[in-house]
């Protein structure tokens, strides 16, 4: 999620995608220096800008058949955890910096262990952030919710849910922020 809107952010966004796509060829593997080196090259060629990122890779070498995730975060609003079964969703306890604000940073990874039926919901700060006529934000604890209560359901009827309630929330308000959700469920 880039700063600002309108044709600089995607112009911004565009050389993000350019150095991006060099960088992973070297450090695909590794969330936590992908991140650093991709800090490093927007504090050094791209001041005035930053943006908040989340990099992982699923690894699907576990044994039983289960993947693991491995996830570095800069600056984005944490990954939600939505186990099959479970009536609640959690969010992953991994916070980071945001990229091109401080040169000499390092990230954190997480390591997590996902098995059949579990999903992972990666947002924008603006699904949490939406504001209704009140000006009341729907805030991270109802999106947790509005998850949880997804159990059951496919996984592109629970992005639905979130994104009904998204807009049900706001009503008439407009949307002054990006917002995008996106789902992996483990097969």
């Amino acid at each position: 999620d880039v700063s600002g809107h309108g044709v600089p952010a995607a112009l911004f966004l565009s050389l993000i995608k350019s150095v991006s796509s060099s960088l992973l060829r070297q450090h695909s593997h590794d969330p936590q220096v992908y991140l650093k080196t991709l800090n490093g090259e927007l504090c050094e060629n791209m001041q005035h800008y930053f943006l908040t990122a989340l990099y992982g890779i699923f690894l699907f070498d576990a044994p039983g058949g289960d993947v693991r995730l491995s996830i570095a975060c800069a600056g984005h609003p944490p990954p939600v955890i939505h186990e099959r079964g479970a009536h609640a969703a959690r969010y992953l306890p991994i916070r980071g910096k945001l990229l091109g604000v401080i040169r000499d940073i390092t990230f954190d990874a997480l390591d997590v262990a996902l098995r059949r039926g579990d999903r992972v919901y990666l947002y924008t700060d603006g699904v949490p952030e939406i504001t209704n006529e009140k000006m009341e934000m729907l805030g991270y604890d109802r999106l947790l919710a509005v998850i949880g209560e997804t159990a059951g359901r496919d996984l592109g009827d629970s992005l639905d849910a979130v994104m009904e309630e998204v807009h049900r929330f706001r009503g008439a308000t407009p949307v002054d922020d990006d917002i995008v959700i996106i789902g992996f469920e483990v097969r």
